[in-house]
């Protein structure tokens, strides 16, 4: 029984996925990674329940940008479960120390 639910979950998975991937607009999609690309490092998600599956909104990259600070790391939430966590320009230039 809990491989057939296991199964299941997988296979419903793989089509919600697929399904995301056909709606999306082909030319849109590879620019919109090579923002998020060009900002790796720059950022943290965090997960409040790594149990819950979740998505990032398209404009992941615009809402790193536009809430960047000079001097403080920044958080934003992004839904009830993601945290987005936003590196100060300084601390991204390798001006400040790196909290841990």
């Amino acid at each position: 029984m809990v491989k057939n639910l296991i199964s299941l979950l997988l296979l419903l998975m793989v089509a919600f996925s697929s399904n995301a991937q056909v709606n999306s607009n082909k030319g849109e999609v590879p620019e919109l990674q090579k923002k998020i690309d060009a900002l790796k490092g720059t950022y943290e998600l965090k997960a409040i329940d790594a149990r819950i599956m979740t998505s990032l909104p398209s404009n992941l990259a615009e809402i790193i940008e536009k809430n960047r600070k000079d001097t403080e790391d920044n958080s934003y939430t992004l839904n009830e479960n993601t945290i987005l966590i936003i590196y100060s320009k300084n601390r991204v230039a390798g001006l400040a120390p790196v909290k841990q």
